[in-house]
């Protein structure tokens, strides 16, 4: 039960340390264009692909790290 518990409390702290907080949106002086810098960030875990399965094998992506910490959340 207690090695359960800090299994979950290190896997929400790593999920954590991922996930970026110091976002700051600072407003530069350069002029607004009406050009894109990126269209598109394609995520591998989105799209079926085979060497993704080594990281991630049920196919859901970073969802399956998610249900992982459900579940053990549950469990405490």
């Amino acid at each position: 039960m207690k090695n359960q518990k800090l299994q979950f409390i290190a896997l929400t702290a790593v999920f954590h340390l991922l996930i970026p907080t110091n976002i700051s949106f600072a407003q530069s002086n350069r002029e607004i264009s009406m050009q894109y810098d990126i269209a598109a960030y394609v995520w591998p875990s989105y799209h079926p692909d085979d060497r993704a399965k080594i990281f991630w094998p049920e196919g859901i992506g970073e969802w399956q790290r998610n249900m992982l910490i459900i579940i053990l959340g549950k469990r405490l």
